[in-house]
């Protein structure tokens, strides 16, 4: 959103200025920009709650206490160095391989999004001359991105508030169906198109309940977790650095032979991968992790009443059952 009205107010007051053209412009400001940025980084990330990083100058004592009390209240445990053994448990672990698939998924089909301008630019009247300015190219996708802003916050409060994960991600694909069906026939009114555009829009935000889907499935193993996330955001980058070219090739623009059917089968076969992961999470991941809590609390309640020595005098030592519990729940 704010590279597109960055760009609208280039074209508007530097194009040609000093001989240099807007689209030069933008690629200088956007490097101003990303130094910026990287040098502020440092000070503004805040990192983990139990280990805060000392230069947020920004976090007071209280925001660390409450971040802490979230970890406490969602059982969640800090990371630990990730090994060979969690390294080989992630690869043997099947919510690797479909989360892969829905996320990377997602991300391609509703990518032709991406392609919005193209479109906008190849529109012409019955007597040749374009129907929307330079300047509206690049402001009439700005609805867009407020559509996906609004849409990622709608999504994520819905996760939370509903309290379910799969059902959100299984919405998304569903939404997106229509939109990948009309394109695909192609030869429809141009409202349809309008139509389909924005709707991708509203769909490109799997990945905030995908996340908390994977915490709420791994709650006791972070180091999993991070390994699966990061695997996730890995392949979708290795796959959209040469997937793009060949779906949406700049050579067929703005119809794409093959575009917007493979956009359909990706939309359906994540919703298939949603569904197969919720059977899974239901069948396995749930019976697993409400185990491995019974077990800690009968432990916890084995150790309450020990007894140790040091020397020749006795020690209680004690657990807190509802701790132990908590933090494999």
């Amino acid at each position: 959103m704010m590279s597109s009205a960055m760009q609208t107010g280039i074209i508007k007051s530097l194009e040609g200025k000093n001989g240099i053209q807007g689209w030069q412009y933008t690629f200088i400001i956007n490097c101003v920009m990303t130094i910026a940025v990287a040098m502020l980084g440092p000070f503004f990330i805040p990192d983990f709650p139990d280990k805060p990083n000392k230069l947020a100058f920004w976090l007071t004592p209280r925001d660390y206490e409450i971040a802490q009390a979230r970890l406490r209240r969602f059982r969640r445990e800090s990371p630990n160095p990730i090994n060979w053994p969690t390294f080989w448990r992630m690869l043997k672990n099947p919510m690797l391989y479909i989360m892969i698939w829905i996320y990377v998924g997602m991300l391609l089909a509703q990518s032709a999004g991406d392609y919005f301008q193209l479109w906008l630019k190849s529109l012409v009247h019955e007597d040749g001359t374009k129907v929307w300015t330079r300047t509206m190219l690049n402001a009439i996708p700005l609805g867009g991105y407020a559509l996906q802003i609004a849409a990622v916050w709608f999504w994520s409060f819905a996760s939370d508030i509903l309290k379910t994960r799969w059902t959100i991600l299984l919405a998304q694909c569903i939404i997106g169906i229509p939109g990948a069906i009309i394109m695909t026939i192609w030869n429809v009114p141009d409202a349809a198109k309008y139509y389909s555009y924005f709707l991708l829009y509203c769909v490109a935000a799997g990945g905030p309940p995908l996340w908390a889907w994977l915490s709420d499935m791994l709650p006791s193993d972070a180091e999993q977790r991070a390994l699966i996330l990061g695997s996730c955001i890995t392949a979708f980058y290795a796959i959209n650095a040469w997937a793009n070219i060949l779906i949406y090739p700049a050579k067929e623009a703005p119809h794409y032979k093959f575009g917007w059917p493979v956009s359909l089968a990706l939309w359906i076969t994540c919703a298939l991968w949603v569904v197969g992961l919720r059977i899974y999470d239901i069948k396995v991941v749930r019976p697993r992790n409400f185990r491995a809590a019974q077990e800690a609390f009968e432990e916890a309640e084995a150790n309450a009443n020990a007894v140790e020595y040091v020397g020749d005098s006795p020690v209680d030592v004690k657990v807190d059952s509802k701790d132990a519990v908590q933090r494999v729940a």
